[in-house]
């Protein structure tokens, strides 16, 4: 959407500081072009107002910008306010609302139709009491640009922090401009955005804002609420996979062994018969590569007594140099009997020099 229209709200519903000095355009007036009429303020312009039109007013608010302005840029600014807003007063108090429960709103809202944005897992760090873990979440890129130009032109701030792990996060609240901004705004605009943000009662009073919680035990997000117990998981953690056969690779100079990788082209009929989970149903994509090498390359200064511990750790001087490996860590290892998830990496050692380097291959195996 890059054009936003919907009607404005009458003077009688809008703040008097922001009708102070604010031209309309005749053209989009209903009626004789002969004014406002005898009650003075705006006329109604039947929802034919283009986003541009926006522009224009807040630069009566100090906030002037020739940027376009779309519909997702004004939802994205209101769910932020809903929950970080800057102080209005001196003593006031302000909130921020941080990056990670942001990113899981957004999904929410795409989720259900009111952005249109599009998602695709990304992997995150996910802080919690002190530990972060790694966590594929669907975030969209288009959500995080149209945040950046929020900061850009003035609406949203952002401030960074550090947690007790020293990983760093973002908390985002909309500014002074950005809340003058939203009060010429029709509310009529937020409605759906209501039904994401508060939790649903029969009435419709929106006054139980939902909260975003880690679920630990589960690894998922929850969306609850404060008052009621509500509760419920959000699948901003349930990544849309798509099945695939590749095989290792490692390049013939960095190999001191005669032993081959493993070749998988005779499982490449497997990706076929897979099972797709994507949400779009509308989504057709067709993507055809021959011969493809990838290589992702990352810089480890290891010195020669790491390396060696490393190559123990993989069992490089075992008779049998694979084996199966966890990232559970064991708190009980007297106990007799070890359990854990199904999805263990099976790592199978190529070639070695003890100080200087170990070539392996991996595969993550599932029942």
């Amino acid at each position: 959407r890059t054009h936003w229209a919907p009607p404005f709200p009458s003077a009688g519903n809008m703040d008097a500081a922001m009708l102070e000095g604010v031209e309309w355009d005749s053209e989009s007036e209903d009626g004789d072009a002969g004014g406002a009429g005898a009650g003075g303020g705006p006329k109604k312009d039947n929802g034919n107002r283009q986003v541009n039109d926006l522009g224009s007013m807040m630069s009566k608010i100090g906030a002037e910008s020739d940027f376009a302005w779309t519909t997702e840029h004004i939802l994205l600014c209101r769910l932020i306010s809903l929950y970080g807003k800057c102080a209005t007063k001196p003593g006031g108090n302000e909130s921020w609302i941080r990056s990670t429960p942001l990113n899981v709103l957004i999904y929410e809202c795409i989720a259900a139709g009111v952005l249109d944005f599009d998602y695709a897992p990304t992997l995150t760090d996910v802080s919690y009491l002190g530990e972060t873990k790694k966590v594929w979440l669907n975030l969209s890129q288009e959500a995080a640009t149209s945040i950046d130009e929020l900061r850009m032109n003035g609406l949203v701030r952002a401030v960074r922090m550090y947690t007790v792990d020293y990983k760093s996060v973002t908390a985002f609240q909309v500014s002074d401009i950005g809340l003058k901004m939203l009060k010429v705004v029709p509310n009529a605009l937020f409605d759906e955005l209501k039904h994401i943000v508060y939790v649903p009662d029969k009435n419709n009073t929106y006054s139980d804002k939902l909260q975003i919680s880690w679920d630990v035990d589960n690894e998922v997000f929850s969306l609850r609420s404060g008052k009621t117990g509500y509760t419920r998981p959000s699948t901003v953690t349930d990544i849309e996979d798509v099945s695939y056969v590749c095989s290792p690779f490692i390049p013939k100079f960095l190999r001191r062994g005669v032993e081959d990788a493993t070749d998988n082209r005779k499982r490449a009929t497997e990706a076929a018969a897979g099972r797709s989970n994507i949400a779009d149903a509308e989504m057709m994509e067709a993507i055809a590569l021959g011969e493809v090498r990838l290589m992702m390359i990352e810089w480890v200064p290891f010195g020669e007594n790491n390396i060696v511990t490393m190559a123990q750790n993989l069992g490089v001087m075992d008779r049998t140099k694979k084996g199966m490996f966890s990232e559970k860590v064991d708190k009980k290892p007297c106990d007799t009997i070890l359990k854990i998830p199904a999805g263990l990496t099976q790592v199978r050692v190529l070639d070695f020099d003890m100080m200087h380097f170990v070539n392996v291959e991996a595969e993550i195996c599932y029942p």
